[in-house]
């Protein structure tokens, strides 16, 4: 790390000069902005599994899911919850995402109030809440889940073609 702090939303938003009223007269306003510029093939940072976790941990406290214990079973039936809301999103509308395209009324507003997030819609949307809710109980249960993808694909790795005879 360099010791700079990385910008806020805001002051990203302040820098380019963006002032919007939605998320749909942002992603005009950054499809303009990113016009022509291959954006695909940058690299991305993306978020360590302890960032992510610790960040989970954070909102979940915030927003009282840690004011009552909950079993590990509970918490494996959310993630069942979530897997079967995937597969109803994915039933539903297919790859697209719907964000701001269903009237479900649950969009709320920025934490300074000038503008509207609406809430995410779709089958990414969905595997999000089962990753988020994966990374909950994992924490919640003591569960390294590094070491266990990195022992489990390992043993993956071992095994033969389309292995146990099952089909889909």
């Amino acid at each position: 790390m360099t010791g700079k702090k990385e910008p806020t939303d805001d002051e990203i938003m302040e820098i380019m000069g963006l002032t919007v009223t939605s998320t749909h007269q942002l992603c005009e306003r950054l499809r303009d902005l990113f016009a022509g510029v291959d954006y695909i093939s940058r690299p991305r940072t993306l978020q360590s599994r302890e960032d992510m976790q610790s960040e989970v941990r954070k909102v979940n406290r915030n927003n009282g899911w840690y004011d009552d214990d909950r079993s590990p079973l509970e918490g494996h039936m959310l993630i069942v919850s979530e897997v079967s809301e995937a597969t109803e999103a994915f039933r539903s509308w297919g790859l697209e995402d719907m964000t701001g395209k269903v009237s479900l009324d649950k969009a709320l507003p920025s934490p300074d109030g000038s503008t509207v997030v609406e809430k995410p819609e779709g089958l990414g949307s969905e595997y999000a809440d089962i990753l988020i809710r994966l990374l909950d109980q994992a924490d919640r249960d003591g569960v390294d889940l590094r070491a266990e993808y990195q022992r489990k694909i390992r043993f993956n790795k071992l095994r033969g073609y389309k292995h146990g005879g099952k089909s889909i």
